[in-house]
């Protein structure tokens, strides 16, 4: 309200300032006249200086603090007022002092206003006395009553009626206009709440949505990745039986050959070493058939018995052939082979994802730690690698959907995410750590 009120009262006084200006003037070309005519005297003097002060004023209203402009203004009608009084008796302009008051009511008050009514009067009445005793004449045609002591009075009662007539008139006015301006920023005030609650209630909605649209994200990566892992166990448990028969035969020979021979007594060297061979591929070969089934799970239910060294087993057979001669696996196996209730085909994409991200951030020779250890009724699981790490400002974000480190082609940036929430769907936890250039461990912890 202080800035509203102080605008107002500035534009008051300038336009009072301006119009003063103007008005004035014109006496004072008259003025400029009777001098040239018949010299100057005081009159012309004063004048002059009230005229000057005016323009000032005027030109430079802008710059002139609002109490100065205030304080000169009342002044200047107070001068010119008293010299009218000298000059004119009653006659005179006093009414410039109703000017004065108004200035005063509107920018500074009642109290200063009587004030400065008060100050008048006793000038008013000194100035009237001086008249009554003869002290002072008149420069007007003799009038008889401007010695009588009721015509003195009657004027300062009209005076003094209408000074109040103004003050109660510009009173009434300052009043409705703080009324007005504190309505206007009670407005503000309401509306500049409305703004906040409004920016602050987007804001929420927005961090609604943003969330809403990251879940979103997550959803459907997930559902992306499962529609993959259902169609590549479709295609793997297709795979695994038509390996499986042809392994069957050929067991199924290795097992007449060896008979054959043992009826037939036949003890070559060389063909024990064959059959041991054939034998060695086929159960490898079982091996591997029997973890693309165990990976190929379709199962949705979390109450499998699932054997932590024997998944990581298969899934590191599934790998083999992205080791071989280039990366070292350390088994650091604890002696107790720890179990956990789950979901096996699940459990087995946990820890390839682990080991494909951690051999594929391998870039030459390196290895694979994996540590387990079991202690009261959980179950610690230690994947470390010899890899290139991660960027300290990556590191939090790569449980993230889409976010990936790899070249392009290398990865889609679901594995890590995938993997948290199925380690998450099991009660466990997953942290990472990592160096860059020294590697990264992946840290599993779950019930068992």
């Amino acid at each position: 309200m202080n800035n509203d009120l102080i605008n107002i009262k500035e534009k008051v006084i300038n336009n009072i300032t301006i119009i003063s200006a103007f008005f004035i003037g014109f006496p004072y070309v008259l003025s400029i006249l009777r001098m040239i005519r018949i010299g100057w005297d005081f009159a012309f003097v004063w004048h002059t200086v009230v005229y000057a002060i005016v323009i000032i004023l005027s030109i430079f209203r802008h710059r002139i603090a609002l109490l100065t402009k205030v304080i000169a203004m009342a002044t200047v009608y107070t001068v010119i007022a008293i010299a009218s009084l000298y000059k004119f008796s009653f006659f005179g302009a006093y009414y410039f002092v109703f000017i004065g008051i108004a200035i005063l009511v509107i920018l500074h008050g009642f109290k200063v206003a009587l004030y400065y009514i008060g100050l008048f009067t006793l000038i008013y009445v000194f100035i009237a006395v001086q008249y009554i005793l003869g002290y002072l004449q008149v420069e007007l045609p003799p009038q008889d009553h401007t010695t009588s002591v009721f015509s003195w009075v009657a004027i300062l009662v009209i005076l003094l009626s209408l000074s109040l007539v103004i003050i109660k008139g510009f009173g009434q006015f300052y009043s409705e206009l703080i009324v007005i301006i504190q309505k206007k920023e009670k407005t503000e005030i309401e509306l500049e709440k409305h703004k906040e609650q409004l920016e602050r209630r987007v804001s929420e909605r927005t961090t609604e949505l943003q969330q809403t649209i990251h879940m979103l994200k997550e959803t459907q990566a997930q559902l992306l990745q499962a529609e993959k892992m259902a169609s590549l166990g479709v295609l793997t448990a297709g795979v695994s039986h038509e390996i499986n028969n042809p392994l069957n035969y050929i067991l199924g020979g290795y097992t007449g050959l060896v008979q054959y021979f043992r009826d037939n007594e036949v003890n070559d060297e060389t063909v024990t070493v064959l059959l041991d061979s054939i034998k060695a591929g086929v159960d490898r070969s079982s091996k591997i058939v029997s973890g693309l089934n165990e990976f190929s799970r379709q199962k949705e239910t979390f109450d499998e018995q699932c054997n932590i060294h024997e998944i990581m087993d298969n899934c590191l057979l599934m790998i083999n052939n992205q080791l071989q001669n280039k990366i070292e696996v350390r088994k650091n196996y604890s002696n107790e082979n720890p179990h956990i209730i789950g979901n096996i085909g699940k459990m087995h994409q946990v820890f390839l994802n682990i080991f494909t991200n951690a051999y594929q951030s391998i870039k030459d020779n390196g290895s694979i730690t994996i540590t387990t250890k079991t202690k009261e009724d959980m179950c610690y699981i230690e994947v470390s690698d010899t890899g290139i790490g991660i960027r300290k400002d990556d590191l939090p974000k790569v449980m993230d959907p889409f976010f990936t480190t790899k070249d392009p082609g290398m990865g889609t940036g679901l594995g890590l995410s995938i993997t948290y929430s199925i380690v998450k769907e099991h009660g466990g936890n997953l942290e990472i750590e990592s160096e860059q250039n020294k590697g990264t461990t992946v840290k599993i912890s779950i019930p068992h």
